[in-house]
């Protein structure tokens, strides 16, 4: 009976199918890098935008761009400071002209102050979103919340499960849209 079964479990143990042991595997390599970067958005005579950058990769076929130790500065026409942002990390898609910053978030205009670890700023419409944790201080007043969608300016703000220290005058009170 054991040598009518072995030819069966030759064949069942048998895989005569092709190993594939060499695939071509994607990586994904930066087709460009440079460190200690500094970029320059310009329209006419005034520097709107000023990126720097520890490092920068650039991936041409993605058309997307990875930068490490991130801080962008924008201006006013009048050169004075209109909004910064800091990051550990940047990622510019520029087929969907979004940045996506992760690692110590953190952006300043005017007043208001953004604290996150995740963030997405649409460069079309000006709208970020964060989907974690967020802490927004504006002058004495502090709110704590999660999945921050908001314009760049900070003008309007949505925010769930928030949480808020500070003071509020009967005026402003009654003009909260409940």
């Amino acid at each position: 009976m054991l040598i009518t079964l072995s030819p069966l479990l030759f064949l069942v143990s048998c895989d005569l199918t092709e190993q594939h042991f060499f695939e071509k595997q994607e990586l994904q390599y930066a087709e460009e890098q440079s460190e200690d970067v500094i970029i320059y958005e310009i329209t006419g005579e005034h520097i709107e935008r000023e990126i720097r950058a520890a490092r920068v990769e650039r991936f041409y076929d993605d058309k997307r761009i990875e930068a490490y130790t991130v801080e962008i500065t924008d201006y006013h026409p009048d050169k004075t400071l209109k909004m910064r942002l800091e990051t550990e990390r940047l990622t510019i898609d520029e087929i969907r002209n979004t940045y996506t910053a992760t690692g110590n978030v953190i952006i300043e205009q005017d007043d208001t102050t953004l604290y996150t670890g995740h963030m997405t700023w649409n460069q079309n419409s000006d709208e970020i979103y964060a989907p974690n944790e967020v802490l927004i201080v504006r002058g004495n007043n502090v709110l704590r919340g999660f999945e921050l969608s908001s314009d760049i300016e900070f003008s309007r703000i949505e925010l769930s499960r928030v949480t808020a220290e500070g003071e509020i005058d009967d005026e402003e009170f009654s003009d909260i849209d409940w």
